[in-house]
C-alpha cells in the first residue's frame, strides 16, 4: 500500500484454517460488522484517490468484498429500518458508484448477473442491443459484454404414461429488457410438424447465486402428449427474432436414457425419441458406459452390478433423516402391511437402538442400511421414493456422483414433509431446485404458498395431510400444563461433526436469546402466575440445542421443568414458541399459542437459516411477544379466557387444515395409482 506496487510469488499458497469460532463463520453478518466494512472501504477509496482516480487494485479490493457478500446475502443491514436503512443503502451505492466498469467486468470472482446487478444498483445507464446474432450489453453507452446464445437449463425431463414432462429456466442478459417467446417444435412420425407456444413465469432463479433478486430468469413447466412423437426441440424468439440457444441439464435431469419402453437421445439440441429395440437400447447404454469409464471407475462397477442385481418391477423406498422416526417411518409401517406386489424398504442408519425399538421381526427384514451396496442397487432400480427430508444426501447413496447414474433412474419422489413449510425457504424447496414430483400438504395456506412462491402446480400437491396428522389426540382433555419449545438458532451452534454439533457455549450465554429465556424461566412473575393458577411449565429445547440444557439451571421436580423426553402434546393447555413448525400440532388441537421472539433483530438480519416467514406473525395463531413481561401478561390473559384461543385465532385454527382423516391411506392410494 505504501509503495503502490504488487509482486507475485509463484510458489505461494493459502492455507485457510476454518472453524466454528473463526471470524469468517461467526462475524461476517452486517449485524456485527456493517459499520467497520463500510468505513474501511470508504477509507481505502479516499486515501488512495489521486487526481480524482483510485488505483484499479484498490477498486478491485473493495468491489471484491461487495461481490462475495451478494452471494452470501451479507451485504445489506437488514437489522436497520426506515431512514437508517435508506441511508445505509445510499452508502453502499456510493461505494459501488466509485468503481470503474472495466474493474467490475474484469473480476472473475463475481458472476455476470451480479456484475449487471451492481451496475443497476448504482444507477448506471444500461442498454441491451441485438447485433449480428448476438446480444450486446452497454453500460453508459460503452459496450462491455456480448452474448452469442441464450442458455436453457433443464431441471426436469421425464416421459411417463405417454406424456413428456419438461421444466426449465432461460438465462440471458437480453431478459433484462425483453420477455422471450418460447415454443416447443414437435415432429411426429407421420411427418407432421407442430409449433406450440408455452407459458412462462419469473423463475426463482432470478435469485441466481444469491438470496434476493439479481436478474430476470424465465421458467417453464409443461407437459404434452408423447404418442407418435419422433422428436422435439425448444425455440426461443426475442423481439420477434429466433435466437441461438444451448441446452444444459441440472444435477437431477438427463437428456439421454432408456425408460418405460422409451429410448430418448439428446443430440444437436434435439430430443429424439427412438424405437424401443435392442439396437437403440445398447447404443444408449454403451454411450453411458463410455462416459462412466471416462468420469469415474467406481460408477462403472456399480453400473455392472446394476445389471446383475435381481430386478423387480415395483420397488418403493422410504426415508427419514438420521435417527429421526418421522413421516417416512409412519407411511412405511402403514404400507408394508399391504399385499399389492410392491417390494418396500425403509432406509436408515445402522442404529441398533432405533431398529430394535421401532421394528418387529417382520419389518426388520425390510430395513436397508443407508449407503450400503443394497441401498445403492435398490435406489437405481426403485420407482418410488417417499421421504420426510429432501436433502440429496438423505435419500441418494451417490450424492455428489449422481451425474454418473442419472440415465438409470426412473423414480418419482414424494415429499412427505417433516414439518409444515411456513418459513421462507424458497432457495431450498422451490420446484426449480428439488426433484420433488409430489408434495404432501395439510393446509390451505401451504397450497396457496407453494403455488405462488415455490412454483408447484395443483397436480403436484397431495392434499392428504402428513402421515402423522392422522394420529388422533384431539379428544383428550389437557392438563394444567404449559409447553415452551423455542426453535434452534444457526448462529448459536457449531457445525456437525460425526453427528454431533460443536457447541458455542460462551456465545450462547452472551446471546439475547439465552438471556431473555433464562430471565423468563427464573422470573418471580412466572412463578407467581404458575402457583396462583396451579400450572406447571415444561421447557423443551430443540434437539440441536440439547448440549446447552444445563445452562438453564432448571431443577427437577420444580414447577418449571426441563423436558427432554418425547412430548405428549395433547397434555398441554398452552403452547409458547417462536417460529417452530411444532405450532401446527397445537393448531390442530386448537390450543392457545403465544409467540415469543426474544432475538427479533438477530432473526431479521439473517443470523438463522432464514430471516422471513411465509406465514407472517400477523396472520398466525397468537400474539407475538418480544419481552418477558409481555409474555407473562399474555399468559394471564389466556387463563382468564379459560385457556381458549382468542376468537380471531380460533377462527384461523378452524379454517387452517384440510379435512384430514386417513393420510396414510390417501397417500398410498394416490401414489399407487400414479
Amino acid at each position: 500500500m505504501k509503495k503502490e506496487k504488487i509482486g507475485f510469488v509463484k510458489e505461494a499458497e493459502y492455507y485457510y484454517r476454518k472453524h466454528d469460532g473463526s471470524i469468517s463463520y461467526s462475524r461476517n453478518n452486517p449485524y456485527y460488522c456493517f459499520e467497520d466494512i463500510m468505513s474501511y472501504n470508504e477509507y481505502l477509496l479516499k486515501k488512495y484517490r489521486k487526481n480524482n482516480k483510485v488505483p484499479k487494485y484498490i477498486q478491485a479490493l473493495v468491489i471484491g468484498t461487495i461481490g462475495w457478500r451478494i452471494r452470501t446475502d451479507e451485504l445489506f443491514p437488514y437489522y436497520l429500518e426506515g431512514k437508517e436503512y435508506e441511508l445505509a443503502i445510499d452508502r453502499i451505492k456510493k461505494i459501488v458508484s466509485s468503481i470503474d466498469e472495466d474493474v467490475i467486468m474484469g473480476l472473475s470472482s463475481i458472476n455476470l448477473y451480479h456484475k449487471i446487478y451492481l451496475f443497476e444498483f448504482s444507477n448506471r445507464k444500461i442498454d441491451i442491443k441485438y447485433n449480428n446474432k448476438s446480444f450486446e450489453l452497454y453500460v453508459k453507452d460503452k459496450k462491455v459484454y456480448d452474448e452469442k446464445e441464450v442458455k436453457i437449463n433443464i431441471n426436469k425431463f421425464k416421459i411417463k404414461n405417454n406424456k413428456v414432462y419438461l421444466m426449465g429456466d432461460i438465462f440471458s442478459i437480453a431478459l433484462l429488457k425483453y420477455k422471450p417467446d418460447v415454443y416447443i417444435q414437435k415432429k411426429y412420425k407421420n411427418g407432421k410438424n407442430e409449433k406450440v407456444k408455452i407459458d412462462l413465469f419469473l423463475s426463482n432463479e432470478c435469485m441466481y447465486d444469491a438470496y434476493f433478486k439479481v436478474t430476470n430468469v424465465y421458467g417453464f413447466d409443461i407437459d404434452f402428449d408423447a404418442k407418435d412423437l419422433e422428436c422435439f426441440n425448444i425455440i426461443i424468439e426475442i423481439s420477434n427474432k429466433t435466437v441461438n440457444s444451448k441446452i444444459s441439464f441440472n444435477k437431477f435431469a438427463c437428456g439421454t436414457f432408456v425408460r418405460l419402453k422409451k429410448c430418448v437421445i439428446f443430440k444437436n439440441q434435439k430430443f429424439i425419441i427412438k424405437k424401443y429395440n435392442l439396437k437403440n437400447i445398447l447404443n444408449i447404454r454403451l454411450r453411458a458406459l463410455r462416459r462412466a469409464i471416462k468420469n469415474d471407475k467406481k460408477s462403472l462397477v456399480n453400473r455392472i452390478l446394476y445389471y446383475l442385481y435381481p430386478h423387480h418391477k415395483n420397488i418403493w423406498l422410504y426415508y427419514d433423516s438420521g435417527d429421526a422416526i418421522d413421516n417416512g417411518y409412519r407411511q412405511f409401517m402403514h404400507d408394508v402391511k399391504l399385499k399389492d406386489g410392491i417390494k418396500r424398504y425403509y432406509v436408515t442408519k445402522n442404529n441398533k437402538n432405533l431398529i430394535n425399538n421401532n421394528f418387529d421381526k417382520i419389518t426388520k427384514k425390510k430395513i436397508v442400511i443407508q449407503y450400503s451396496l443394497k441401498h445403492k442397487m435398490l435406489y437405481l432400480h426403485c420407482n418410488k421414493i417417499l421421504t420426510s427430508f429432501v436433502d440429496l444426501q438423505v435419500y441418494c447413496p451417490f450424492n455428489k456422483d449422481l451425474n454418473n447414474y442419472k440415465d438409470l433412474l426412473h423414480y418419482d419422489l414424494i415429499y412427505l414433509q417433516h414439518g409444515m413449510l411456513h418459513s421462507n425457504l424458497v432457495k431450498m424447496y422451490s420446484k426449480e431446485y428439488k426433484e420433488i414430483d409430489k408434495f404432501v400438504i395439510s393446509s390451505k395456506f401451504e397450497y396457496k404458498n407453494l403455488m405462488s412462491k415455490y412454483h408447484y402446480k395443483d397436480e403436484d400437491l397431495l392434499k392428504t395431510g402428513m402421515p402423522r396428522m392422522g394420529e388422533d389426540s384431539i379428544k383428550i382433555k389437557p392438563k394444567k400444563k404449559i409447553l415452551f419449545a423455542p426453535s434452534w438458532r444457526k448462529y448459536l451452534i457449531g457445525s456437525l461433526n460425526n453427528n454431533t454439533r460443536n457447541l458455542k457455549t460462551k456465545e450462547f450465554q452472551n446471546s439475547i436469546f439465552y438471556k431473555k429465556i433464562y430471565n423468563f424461566l427464573h422470573s418471580e412473575e412466572l412463578r407467581e402466575f404458575l402457583i396462583k393458577n396451579n400450572f406447571t411449565l415444561d421447557f423443551k429445547l430443540h434437539p440441536i440445542f440439547n448440549g446447552y440444557k444445563d445452562l438453564f439451571d432448571i431443577k427437577s421436580g420444580d414447577i418449571v421443568t426441563l423436558n427432554d423426553e418425547k412430548t405428549k402434546i395433547n397434555e398441554y393447555s398452552i403452547f409458547i414458541t417462536d417460529f417452530s413448525s411444532f405450532q401446527f400440532d397445537f393448531v390442530k388441537l386448537k390450543r392457545p399459542i403465544i409467540y415469543f421472539l426474544p432475538d427479533r433483530v438477530e432473526f431479521k438480519c439473517g443470523l438463522h437459516s432464514y430471516k422471513e416467514l411465509d406465514l407472517k406473525y400477523e396472520d398466525a395463531f397468537g400474539k407475538l411477544c418480544l419481552k418477558e413481561d409481555e409474555l407473562i401478561n399474555e399468559l394471564v390473559k389466556i387463563c382468564k379466557n379459560d385457556c381458549k384461543p382468542e376468537t380471531k385465532y380460533q377462527k384461523r385454527m378452524d379454517e387452517f387444515f384440510y379435512d384430514i382423516k386417513n393420510p396414510c391411506d390417501d397417500i398410498y392410494n394416490i401414489v399407487f395409482k400414479d
